[in-house]
C-alpha cells in the first residue's frame, strides 16, 4: 500500500503544470479607449475592426465610445485608460472633454492616431502638437492604390524586426502640415507616385513623438476596411498602440485568425 501511494503521488506530480519560480508572466493587458463616432470615413466598419484585432492580440482590453464629448468630460472615467486610440474626425468635444484629454496625455497617457484623425480639429493648436503632422491647407492624396511602405528607422521598438510593407492598399496622404516646433521621429515613408496623383516625394506613413509625458504613435494610413485588413497594417498599429501605452513592444505577430484578409 505504501508503494502504491508513492506511485500515485509521483504520477500526480508528473501531470501537474511545471512551475518555474523565475518564469516571466504574460504582460498585463493595457486598457484602450477607442474614440470614434464621427468621421468623413466609414467609422462604423473600421472601428469594430480596430477593436477586434487589438483585443485578439491578448495585450489589450478595448472599450469604445462613439460619444466622446460626453465620455471624455467625465475625468474619472476617461482617466482609467492607458492609451486613447483616435479614429475620429468631427466636432470639437467641448471645454471639459478637451481639457481632460490634454491633461491625461501630458500626464503620461498614450495616443494612437489613425488616418483621418489627423484631419480633425483644425485650429486647435494643442491637438496639432499631439499629432505632429496634420491634414491642413495644401494637404491631399492621389488615387487609392497599392503601394510599398518602407521602414526608415529599423531600431525603434515598434519597427524592430518588421519587414517593409508591400502592396498596401490605401490613400497615400501627401503634403501633411508639420506642426511648428514639434520634434518627432518618422518611422516609415512611402513614395507618392506622380502617376497616381502624388507629389513625387517620400511621404511620412508612421511617426512617434511625445506630448508632455505622453507617447504618441501616428499613422496616416487606414482609409477604409480594406486598408485596415492588411496584416502588415494591423501589426504596425498593434505594436504602435502598445508602445504608446507602455513604452515597450511585446507583440511579435498577430493571431492567425486576425491576420486573414
Amino acid at each position: 500500500m505504501r508503494r502504491r501511494s508513492l506511485l500515485l503521488v509521483l504520477a500526480a506530480a508528473a501531470l501537474a503544470p511545471l512551475s518555474l519560480p523565475h518564469a516571466e508572466s504574460a504582460p498585463k493587458p493595457r486598457r484602450v479607449l477607442l474614440i470614434t463616432g464621427e468621421n468623413n470615413h466609414n467609422w462604423r466598419e473600421t472601428s469594430p475592426h480596430l477593436d477586434q484585432f487589438l483585443e485578439a492580440t491578448g495585450r489589450f482590453t478595448v472599450d469604445v465610445t462613439d460619444a466622446p464629448a460626453t465620455f471624455l468630460a467625465d475625468r474619472d472615467r476617461m482617466w482609467q485608460y492607458d492609451v486613447y486610440l483616435l479614429n475620429y474626425n468631427g466636432k470639437r468635444w467641448g471645454p471639459d472633454a478637451d481639457a481632460n484629454f490634454l491633461e491625461a496625455v501630458r500626464s503620461g497617457k498614450g495616443v494612437s492616431v489613425i488616418h483621418a484623425a489627423n484631419n480633425a480639429f483644425s485650429g486647435w493648436a494643442e491637438y496639432d502638437k499631439i499629432i505632429g503632422i496634420g491634414w491642413r491647407a495644401g494637404a491631399g492624396h492621389g488615387a487609392y492604390h497599392e503601394f510599398p511602405v518602407k521602414f526608415v528607422v529599423k531600431d525603434h521598438p515598434i519597427t524592430k524586426g518588421l519587414p517593409d510593407m508591400t502592396q498596401h492598399p490605401d490613400e497615400l496622404y501627401h503634403r501633411l502640415a508639420v506642426t511648428p516646433g514639434e520634434e518627432m521621429t518618422i518611422l516609415a515613408t512611402a513614395f507618392a507616385d506622380p502617376a497616381k496623383g502624388g507629389t513625387g516625394k517620400d511621404e511620412p506613413m508612421a511617426l512617434v513623438k511625445t506630448y508632455g509625458r505622453g507617447r504618441v504613435f501616428h499613422t496616416p494610413m487606414g482609409h477604409d476596411l480594406r486598408a485596415m485588413q492588411d496584416p502588415a497594417f494591423m501589426l504596425l498599429v498593434a505594436r504602435g498602440t502598445e508602445w504608446a501605452a507602455t513604452g515597450k513592444v511585446t507583440i511579435k505577430r498577430l493571431p492567425r485568425a486576425s491576420s486573414a484578409r
